[in-house]
């Protein structure tokens, strides 16, 4: 995802994005959003829900994996549990993510490619990701 989307979901969500650029040894999200632009407004929903849930977690990683969005969670609070909800939440994310194209955002599906790449495209980004 482009850094500056990623920044606009950390100010709007400062609480799950805090560990966003934090020590590689600690977190994953020292990475960032492994996910491509198409994907952002999901993840934003997603991150609202959270919030909203009140489910206290923290974001570990956000990827594509397997062409669908993969989010991690923690408690926030060390030794305290996560509630079942926000591991939904992640879900329920992770199964929209196989109907949205990734990279424009558009209706898609997941297709593999010659090279063996499964990604979640719509037709045209189809296209241009074979052309690469």
């Amino acid at each position: 995802m482009k850094r500056d989307l990623e920044l606009k979901l950390a100010n709007k969500f400062p609480e799950l994005f805090r560990d966003l650029d934090g020590d590689p040894q600690k977190t994953l999200m020292n990475y960032g959003c492994d996910i491509g632009d198409g994907w952002y407004k999901l993840l934003e929903e997603c991150c609202q829900k959270l919030v909203d849930s009140k489910c206290d977690v923290i974001l570990v990683q956000v990827k594509e994996k397997f062409a669908i969005l993969t989010i991690y969670i923690h408690a926030r609070i060390e030794g305290k549990e996560i509630p079942e909800e926000a591991f939904q939440i992640c879900r329920d994310a992770a199964k929209a993510s196989q109907t949205i194209c990734e990279h424009c955002g558009a209706p898609g599906y997941i297709r593999r490619d010659s090279r063996f790449w499964i990604k979640t495209l719509c037709n045209e980004c189809d296209i241009k990701f074979l052309a690469e």
